[in-house]
């Protein structure tokens, strides 16, 4: 299943964790890889359980920055959930960000860091990945964790700082009734989501955008997603593709 995506992630800058990937904010009008038929929508089913209220928005521990860049992840309110052992986030930025960005990710339970690193901020507003593959990160069956994106303003100090995160959840995949997925990005969008399978379901969307940027019927399906989990300013930057 994710091999088919795998190789399409690191293109010429290897793994997503030493250098932002782009995944383009302002595509073209051309349609891309699909015909012009509008194909379904991906519709996400979220799981019966977990808490509310998950995903941070935002948050800056020195109170509101006039100019520092609105960010989101990619996450519904709740713990989302992923059969992968090491899947990969996505995040946005309203604009560039001037110095660092750090990405981590930590176990809930025990607040054990499995990984953290710092990458120079991207250069334009966008959706942006953080891919485990790679790493010594990888999650457990059942266990709950939280991944995040911080920055520091530039010219600001640490109280400043600007932290997005949200909870993902490794289910098994005995759970999904689905024994396989399609290997075509938005068919496979569309049978994570309807399983609940949350980050499998971005993923999808976003590495076969990488493939093929102007992929109008990909935006769309991203930026459905998006909406659905309260996200209207990410949902922006696939409307233009769309």
């Amino acid at each position: 299943m994710r091999a088919s995506y795998r190789l399409v992630i690191g293109v010429a800058a290897g793994l997503l964790l030493t250098t932002p990937v782009f995944a383009q904010s302002t595509p073209g009008a051309a349609p891309g890889g699909h015909d012009a038929k509008v194909a379904a929508l991906p519709t996400y089913v979220p799981p019966m359980r977990g808490s509310p209220n998950a995903r941070v928005s935002g948050a800056s521990r020195g109170g509101p920055l006039l100019d520092a860049p609105h960010l989101e992840v990619l996450a519904p309110d709740h713990a989302g959930e992923t059969l992968q052992e090491q899947p990969t986030f996505f995040w946005s930025t309203s604009r560039a960000i001037d110095g660092k960005v750090e990405l981590a990710i930590s176990a809930v339970a025990t607040e054990r860091v499995l990984y953290k690193t710092t990458i120079a901020g991207p250069r334009a507003a966008g959706i942006y990945a953080f891919s485990l593959n790679g790493t010594p990160a990888r999650l457990d069956v059942g266990s709950e964790y939280r991944w995040s994106v911080t920055t520091l303003v530039e010219g600001a100090d640490a109280s400043h700082t600007v932290t997005v995160s949200g909870l993902v959840k490794r289910v098994p995949r005995s759970q999904v009734k689905l024994t396989s997925f399609p290997s075509d990005p938005n068919a496979a969008a569309i049978a994570y989501a309807k399983s609940g399978i949350w980050y499998d379901a971005v993923e999808a969307l976003s590495l076969g955008l990488q493939q093929t940027p102007a992929d109008a019927q990909l935006h769309r399906s991203r930026a459905a997603l998006s909406r659905q989990v309260g996200l209207p300013d990410v949902a922006d930057f696939d409307r233009v593709g769309s």
